[in-house]
């Protein structure tokens, strides 16, 4: 993600939150971020190439029967067609069990639940890649309690081949929410490389 400061611009903060000034500013095709620093502003340009790397994935949630054996099925299946669950969740609601997860390989992920006539539907979600330590979650959490961000929900998973968290939430607004969670991996970042 392409990430440029402007320290010359002020802009007044959100007055209805806790941190004065915090707060955003969403123009077309980018967004604005300001967080502690009334006087330094982030852009985060949403045209670019490099902003397809900012945090935010699908996820899939597929409905399976409530009985014994059918998790394992839907797992083994997209196994057989060697794809890695990176993340998942998995919740009984009103007699059918849920489960939500995100894969390495979402194209042939959605033709394995097509195949297997399954009852999927795709959602996208703002994700996180934090280092796996005490108070990670709670980290995040915070940051889009912060940017008054609802979170519908919230699962984790691996990096694989690194140590890093996946910290996957549902939220109300997912371009903030991104910026935000891209904005607190950048900074875990910068504290790893000091202490490092």
């Amino acid at each position: 993600m392409n990430l440029r400061s402007f320290p010359e611009i002020e802009i007044a903060s959100d007055q209805d939150s806790p941190h004065k000034a915090l707060g955003f500013a969403e123009i077309p095709n980018a967004l604005y971020y300001f967080d502690h620093k009334p006087d330094l502003v982030f852009l985060f340009d949403l045209d670019e190439k490099e902003s397809r790397q900012m945090p935010r994935a699908k996820e899939f949630t597929v409905t399976i029967a409530d009985k014994p054996g059918e998790l394992g099925k839907c797992f083994m299946a997209l196994e057989s067609r060697g794809i890695n669950i990176l993340a998942f969740q998995s919740y009984v609601e009103e007699r059918e069990s849920l489960v939500r997860f995100l894969a390495d390989d979402m194209a042939t992920a959605q033709r394995v639940l097509g195949e297997r006539h399954m009852i999927f539907e795709e959602t996208e979600v703002a994700v996180v890649r934090v280092i796996h330590r005490a108070g990670a979650l709670g980290r995040a959490a915070a940051r889009l309690g912060e940017g008054q961000i609802n979170v519908d929900y919230s699962y984790c998973g691996l990096e694989p081949g690194s140590p890093l968290l996946l910290l996957v939430f549902g939220v109300d607004s997912l371009t903030r929410a991104a910026a935000l969670l891209d904005a607190l991996a950048a900074e875990e970042q910068a504290e790893d490389e000091t202490v490092g």
